[in-house]
């Protein structure tokens, strides 16, 4: 195998290769072997021709194209361990020619990442405080979702359970026709669309009503928005909530229950300040990270961007196909395009590239391990969590790298947010050469 390595361009390896005749006998034996069982050559059973025969059938091209799937993947392999790089992703093939073989390999090596003076970064940790109208409000909620729905004898409010027939009609074309759904008054909701909901506060039942909507320019269905619908709309019920009294009984049917209102309200405050702490910390490290990024500077092979792209593009379709989800129902009810769908993922694939090189760099800076018992511990928890009779889970070395991956980047977190929220800047000293001591660390607290 001949490799010429030319030279890098924008953080990207060029590799000629060309295989000899020597590199290419076991490729052309696979080639055969996969022929030979499906070619028809006269005088011949299927399968018993001889290689020599299949050969000058098909060409050495023909016994190729059999295995290229997995014969360029390998022996690009080969060439990138020989020429000593570290790719951060797969190489991007170019056949040039099949007689001799030879192709182009173009391999995106590792980011260039230059972190600048992250321990200087300082951003304000505040946890709001549970209010006795956040415990209030919860509690609310919670004898909403105990209610039951009754009949009202009385004109449709707000937060109302309707029962209508609706139609709406678009220049003399009908757009919706919908009979004896039941309809939220969610003073909040745009649907079917902004402006509905509040039309219908004050009708009755029996009573037509008739409207007309000014649908916004930006509304999801293009071939409506900016005209006007006519409405006419007719309910044949109206209900509303009926709510449980707030006492000692209501407590008792709450979750596991609870021995008075006193209790609960004690139970919700717990629980309010618990997930607003979880909550305030995650969005909290969320930002730590993006200004880490903006801190930053990066340069990135085309190829990796290009490669993380097609994965969110595979993620998607993925999802659209188990969801049966057609993309343009989904860019209609998102109001986008098709190409400004793309520019998102573009953001979204140099986004994740960045945060991972980030965390990677920074995790080498720190000097960041876990200790094999910590990684034994979540080992243990994990198999214990997920395994079942039908499942069993054993320890292999993917789930422990996998385990410590994790690990790294929960404790990298942890020691960005220790930085970011402490009142400390933390500056190197140096050595009488004026060279920085790693060891030492000098502290000047930022009220001064």
């Amino acid at each position: 195998m001949k490799i010429t390595r030319e030279k890098e361009i924008d953080l990207q390896a060029i590799l000629l290769v060309e295989l000899e005749e020597e590199d290419l006998g076991q490729y052309l034996e696979k080639g055969y072997k996969k022929a030979v069982q499906r070619v028809n050559i006269p005088g011949f059973r299927k399968g018993k021709v001889p290689r020599s025969m299949l050969e000058q059938y098909i060409g050495k091209e023909g016994l190729l194209n059999e295995v290229l799937d997995t014969m360029v993947p390998e022996v690009a392999s080969e060439a990138v361990d020989s020429q000593d790089l570290n790719p951060s992703s797969y190489p991007q093939i170019e056949i040039i020619s099949m007689d001799p073989f030879n192709f182009k390999a173009t391999v995106p090596l590792q980011p260039e990442v230059k972190l600048n003076d992250y321990t200087s970064l300082r951003i304000p940790l505040n946890i709001p405080e549970t209010t006795d109208q956040d415990i209030e409000a919860e509690i609310k909620q919670l004898q909403e979702r105990s209610s039951t729905w009754k009949p009202a004898e009385r004109e449709a409010q707000f937060d109302d359970l309707l029962t209508i027939t609706a139609v709406g009609n678009v220049e003399g074309e009908t757009k919706m026709n919908e009979s004896d759904v039941v309809f939220l008054m969610d003073p909040q909701s745009n649907r079917p669309m902004p402006g509905f909901v509040e039309a219908l506060v004050g009708s009755k039942v029996d009573e037509n009503k008739a409207f007309n909507i000014e649908i916004p320019e930006d509304f999801p269905d293009q071939s409506i928005a900016g005209k006007k619908m006519e409405f006419n709309v007719s309910i044949s019920e109206i209900k509303e909530r009926d709510l449980p009294e707030l006492d000692d009984e209501f407590a008792k049917t709450v979750g596991d229950g609870h021995e008075s209102m006193d209790a609960l309200r004690e139970s919700v405050k717990n629980d309010l300040i618990l997930s607003t702490e979880t909550q305030t910390k995650r969005e909290y490290q969320n930002s730590v990270i993006e200004s880490l990024i903006e801190l930053a500077e990066f340069k990135f092979p085309p190829l990796l961007i290009e490669h993380e792209i097609t994965r969110i593009n595979e993620e998607r379709d993925r999802i659209f196909q188990q969801m049966n989800i057609r993309v343009d129902d989904y860019l209609k009810s998102i109001n986008k395009t098709a190409e400004e769908m793309q520019n998102d993922v573009k953001e979204e694939a140099s986004t994740r590239i960045k945060q991972s090189y980030l965390m990677k760099n920074i995790s080498e800076s720190e000097n960041i391990e876990p200790s094999e018992d910590l990684i034994e511990e979540r080992i243990k928890e994990y198999i214990q969590e997920n395994q079942s009779e039908q499942n069993p889970i054993q320890e292999t070395e993917d789930l422990r790298e996998s385990i410590q991956r994790s690990l790294v980047s929960e404790q990298t977190i942890e020691k960005l947010v220790s930085i970011a929220s402490s009142n400390e800047i933390t500056n190197p000293s140096k050595n009488e050469d004026g060279e920085v001591n790693d060891d030492k660390k000098e502290k000047i607290d930022n009220d001064d």
